[in-house]
């Protein structure tokens, strides 16, 4: 919210009216997982892999830094959703895993600036950069 103030006052003061560019707010949603780890040793992550491969339980590994090594056994959108299928995990054999947030909720803005010319691209490109803290970018 800060940082969508801060580049709308900055597009203003650059002369650019809101009739030239829009706001597009999107959230990615918070992500539950079943998780085994962290483990102390590359070792001790491949003997668990080759455990859940023995008891036929699919895995990958994580993204999130805070978490690796480590292991998910499963994506979920919600923490019911991941206790169900930890408990059906521990019917299957597995005993060490838990339920754990890989990633919060994240919000992002996009501002859009369709028509553009090169002169107010040059004219605003640093006045954005210091707003929102990200270089503008050609849209796909």
């Amino acid at each position: 919210p800060l940082q969508a103030s801060a580049l709308t006052a900055a597009l203003g003061g650059a002369g650019l009216d809101s009739s030239r560019w829009t706001q597009e707010e999107s959230v990615l949603p918070e992500r539950w997982i079943v998780y085994v780890g962290k483990f102390p040793s590359a070792d001790l992550l491949n003997r668990k892999k080759t455990e859940l491969r023995s008891l036929r339980v699919e895995f990958r590994e994580v993204n999130a830094p805070a978490l690796q090594p480590g292991l998910a056994l499963g994506t979920y959108s919600t923490e019911t959703a991941a206790q169900t299928a930890l408990q059906e995990l521990g019917r299957a054999g597995v005993r060490s895993a838990k339920v754990t947030k890989e990633r919060e909720e994240q919000r992002t803005l996009a501002v859009r600036l369709p028509a553009l010319t090169d002169t107010e691209r040059a004219g605003i490109e640093a006045l954005v950069l210091q707003a929102a803290g990200k270089a503008l970018a050609a849209c796909p």
